[in-house]
C-alpha cells in the first residue's frame, strides 16, 4: 500500500487544479499520469544507457571504476 506521504504532493496538484482550472478531473489525472510516465522514462532510460556502458567495458582495465564515473563518460562524450 502507498503511504500519504508519496502520494500528498500529486494529490495537492489535482485538487489545486480542480479548484482553479476548468478542467475535468479525468482530464487532469490523465496529463498527470503522462507526466509521470515521461519523467520516469527520461529517469530510467539514462540509468540504463550508464549500465549497459558499464557492463560492455573492459573486465581486465575498466575505464569506469563507478557508476559515477560511467554517467560522467556517457554525458560528457556521448552527449545524452
Amino acid at each position: 500500500m502507498v503511504s500519504l506521504n508519496c502520494r500528498l504532493p500529486a494529490l495537492t496538484l489535482t485538487h489545486w487544479a480542480k479548484e482553479n482550472t476548468i478542467v475535468s478531473i479525468a482530464a487532469i489525472l490523465f496529463w498527470a499520469g503522462g507526466l509521470s510516465a515521461q519523467i520516469f522514462w527520461i529517469l530510467a532510460y539514462s540509468s540504463d544507457v550508464v549500465e549497459r556502458t558499464i557492463m560492455t567495458d573492459d573486465v581486465t582495465k575498466p575505464r569506469h571504476k563507478t557508476w559515477i564515473d560511467g554517467a560522467r563518460y556517457v554525458h560528457n562524450e556521448k552527449r545524452l
